[in-house]
């Protein structure tokens, strides 16, 4: 699954904090930020996120 987030760079990070909570979805690969062009304080970051079947432990999530 792929999955683009625009935002500040601070929202951004907080939308991969959660994310990263998130338990049925894996973050795989998340690209550098790219500077919007209708926005100078926007950055967009591409992601791959992996669907999960189960639930996973917390500790598996913070790796």
């Amino acid at each position: 699954m792929k999955l683009r987030v625009i935002g500040t760079p601070d929202e951004v990070d907080l939308a991969f904090e959660v994310l990263n909570l998130t338990p049925l979805v894996r973050v795989e690969h998340r690209s550098r930020p790219y500077p919007c062009r209708d926005d100078a304080d926007r950055v967009r970051v591409y992601v791959d996120l992996l669907p999960l079947t189960r639930l996973v432990d917390p500790g598996e999530v913070f790796r």
